[in-house]
């Protein structure tokens, strides 16, 4: 009967303090795990679940996104501490390690039913009600602002390569655009000097044409110099090896419309930006936090239960009572 009101204890200041004595997540609050995996990268491990397309001629802005996303540090790195945080909400919920002790008496302390000489012992400390709730609420909030800025880091690292993406796929179409105009201008040059020897047309048109061809050539070989530095920015965004060749894009990217009026956009960035939501979460952990620290006064339970070992005593002792370990 003492066990068992000792055990209903146990279980009830347990339960109070809000974890369970498996180290179990609460039954309440929000999973921050909902969602995982996310879009190309395992729950288990950053590294890609498909692998990175090979970028080619055909490769399109979506391609270059794609290879973005599985190569690049500075989101892996925010896939770490994101699945870091995850991991700390169920180790804060959870009891402190239980404790054993043993201790052996240099003396042997003699009583009435022998020399004791050993004790070994268990013991739990169990933290105030609500502490490790509070606990777990800080842990989840972090783990959300965590997860937010993430996203956040996709979105900006999606921006990055689709602005360098935009200007190399611009600067192919001009250096294509100013060949044609050459060869064009060329024609012309060429046709300007026949009517000339024909004595059709008169010295200075030829002369127009072959400034404006000298003109469009120059134009040409300064959008050519043009190339390494703009793949170099690209190649850097998708942590391509240095000298590693990047060929021109092979699709034009797809135009987007809003279709909202400015004030509905800049309504919609503020309610959905992920860098603001996780500034919101981090003000609810700081909150939190503040209360857990106002509890740190409050005192903890202990609960254990020790076993001492006992020998047999030397002098006349009831036989029931002899040697008889409390």
């Amino acid at each position: 009967m003492r066990n068992a009101v000792t055990g209903a204890v146990l279980l009830a200041l347990i339960s109070a303090a809000g974890c369970t004595p498996g180290g179990g997540r609460a039954a309440s609050g929000t999973d921050y795990r909902a969602g995982l995996p996310e879009r190309r990268y395992s729950a288990t491990r950053p590294e890609a679940v498909e692998e990175a397309p090979e970028l080619d001629d055909a490769s399109k802005l979506e391609d270059y996104l794609v290879y973005a996303e599985l190569k690049n540090p500075g989101l892996r790195s925010a896939w770490y501490r994101w699945r870091a945080a995850l991991e700390r909400a169920p180790q804060v919920r959870s009891l402190p390690d239980p404790m054993l002790s043993y201790g052996h008496f240099v003396r042997s302390v003699e009583t009435r039913v022998g020399a004791q000489r050993a004790r070994i012992g268990v013991r739990q400390v169990v933290p105030w009600p609500g502490k490790l709730v509070l606990a777990g609420q800080v842990a989840d909030r972090a783990a959300a602002a965590a997860h937010k800025r993430y996203e956040h880091a996709r979105l900006m690292l999606s921006y990055r390569v689709s602005e360098a993406y935009y200007d190399y796929w611009y600067l192919a179409q001009a250096i294509e655009v100013t060949r044609a105009n050459v060869e064009l201008v060329r024609y012309f040059e060429r046709v300007a000097r026949t009517r000339y020897k024909a004595a059709a047309a008169g010295h200075p048109d030829v002369i127009r044409a072959q400034v404006e061809l000298g003109k469009l050539r120059d134009r040409l070989e300064s959008l050519r110099d043009m190339r390494n530095p703009a793949s170099a920015r690209l190649s850097a965004i998708l942590d391509r090896p240095v000298g590693a060749p990047l060929p021109w894009p092979g699709g034009a990217p797809a135009g987007v419309r809003l279709g909202e009026s400015d004030e509905r956009a800049i309504a919609g960035l503020k309610e959905a930006n992920p860098e603001l939501e996780a500034l919101a979460l981090e003000v609810e952990r700081a909150e939190k936090a503040v209360r857990l620290a106002r509890q740190s006064w409050v005192p903890n339970f202990s609960l254990g239960v020790d076993y001492v070992f006992t020998d047999e005593p030397e002098g006349p002792t009831p036989a029931e009572d002899r040697g008889k370990d409390p």
